[in-house]
This record gives structure tokens, sequence and C-alpha cells, in this order.
């Protein structure tokens, strides 16, 4: 069970709820945000919300997501390798799919070293099926926002660049597991963003509170999402589609949070497991 300062939190939110009082509470997706890949952003002590710089190979299945514009690309997104041709990634990554080109990098730690790096490349992607169920409505706390991407050809496979393992129906609950979050997302809200991988440590946060939580701010939380909380440390802007691993498997694509990226209420991610039948018709 969770404990300390969060189970104060939680307890003061669920009086504030039976009292009726209700929160301002802002939150987002966490939207895309365009790096040029190749260019110098921030140096490599940098850190995404309060985490580290992840060493080359500590997340072998992530991938960046990235829009070619005027034949310059920028990485937009997270995603995650379920299969040599298919990624994963969140639906709300693709606004300008069918208005620009879409490529992946795999093997990346450094944007700024790319595709240079031994082992790494950049595969086009071919086709994008966005959930037909996903809906862009806080309130309703933007529901089936997962996407799989089909690639040109199939990743090269190496200590570099891996398959991970989804987590399925049958595994049970990840509730107060520690799980691992990896991206190349803002270091804080509207601030700088990192060109080197960032990891991050959450521990999962049961339904009924994440839900109680947010619905102090009448956001809702559905049994298709799993929370995460490590306060100060968050996913932000850039992480979006990205990996939160547990156990080893892929647990959950980055979703949405607070606005502000402070890492004070659990971030929420589209569950995998809940995805299952869907996923299946495109692996």
């Amino acid at each position: 069970m969770m404990s300390g300062p969060y189970r104060i939190l939680l307890a003061l939110l669920v009086v504030f709820a039976m009292s009726e009082a209700k929160f301002d509470i802002k939150v987002s997706l966490l939207p895309t945000s365009w790096i040029p890949i190749g260019s110098e952003q921030m140096p490599a002590e940098s850190r995404i919300v309060n985490g580290d710089n992840a060493n080359r190979g500590t997340a072998p299945y992530i991938v960046s997501l990235q829009a070619v514009v005027a034949n310059k690309s920028y990485h937009i997104c997270g995603g995650s390798i379920i299969s040599p041709t298919r990624i994963l990634t969140a639906a709300h990554c693709l606004p300008y799919w069918g208005r620009f080109p879409h490529q992946v990098g795999v093997g990346f730690r450094s944007l700024e070293v790319g595709a240079n790096a031994p082992g790494a490349a950049v595969i086009q992607v071919m086709a994008a099926n966005v959930h037909e169920n996903y809906e862009r409505e806080g309130v309703k706390g933007f529901p089936n926002d997962v996407a799989i991407l089909e690639l040109a050809t199939p990743v090269p496979q190496s200590q570099w660049v891996q398959v991970i393992e989804m987590a399925k129906s049958d595994d049970g609950s990840f509730d107060e597991d520690e799980c691992f979050l990896h991206g190349w997302g803002r270091l804080s809200a509207g601030g700088e963003s990192p060109t080197i991988l960032q990891n991050a440590t959450f521990t999962g946060v049961t339904y009924d509170e994440c839900r109680t939580l947010y619905s102090t701010g009448n956001i809702q939380v559905r049994w298709s999402h799993f929370c995460g909380y490590n306060y100060p440390q968050s996913a932000c802007n850039g992480d979006s589609g990205g990996p939160l691993v547990c156990r080893g498997k892929l647990v959950g694509v980055v979703s949405w949070g607070l606005s502000n990226c402070s890492g004070c209420f659990p971030g929420v991610y589209s569950r995998v497991a809940a995805f299952e039948w869907w996923i299946r018709r495109f692996v």
C-alpha cells in the first residue's frame, strides 16, 4: 500500500469529494513536442522532470516518433516496438498524419547523434491505425488513446533494438509495482527538451485511488487506464506515446496528466492489457 504524504493528500481529497467541493484541476494530453533531430537542445547532464539520463540500451524497445517537414525530422512522441514491423503509441500523437511523412528512430539514446549510433536506424511509417473510439475530451479522460504504426521495413533487432512483451489481461494487477518510464519529453512544462533519453521511476496506483483523486476535479479515470505516481517525477510534453514498463512488460502508453507536469497527481496511461484484442487486429 502507498504511504506517507501521498496517503495524506488522498485522504484530504476524499474529504473534499465527500463535501461536494471540487478542485480546479487542469489536465491535458501530453502533446507533441517538436525537437529537431541532429541539433543540440540541452547539455547531456539535463534531467526530465526530476528523472535521470538513460544509459544506452536501457530501453531498446523505445522509438522516437518523428515528423518530416521540409526535409527536416522532428521528434514529436515516443512509442514501443511490439513486433518487428509494429509500433504502439498514443492516438493523440498523430494530428499531423496525412500532412507530413512520419518515421521512427530505433536504437536511439541521443537525438543529436540519432541514427549515427551503432545499431540505430530510421524507418518510414507506412500506415497509422488510430483507435476508432478515441476521444479528445479531458472530462472523459481521453478514452482509447492508442494507435498502431505499421513500418515499411522490419526493425534491425540487436542488443540496442528489441521487441517488448506486452502485458496481458491474465498477468494480474501491477498496482504498487515499481514501473519505469523512458522518453525525450520536456524537462518542465513549457521548458527545454533533452537530447538524451531520460528515465523516471513510478509506483503503480490502484484504480480506485486514481479515480478518487481525479474525481475531485470532475475528471474521469477509466478501467482502461493505468496510473503511476512518484512525486516530483512526471512525464511531460514529448513523452506521449512512450512506454511504461513494469516487471519487464509494457503496461502503459503515456497519455495524460496535470497540465503543469508537476507530478502532484498520478500520470495516466492507456492500459495495454485493456486493448489486447484491439492490438491483435494489427499485429
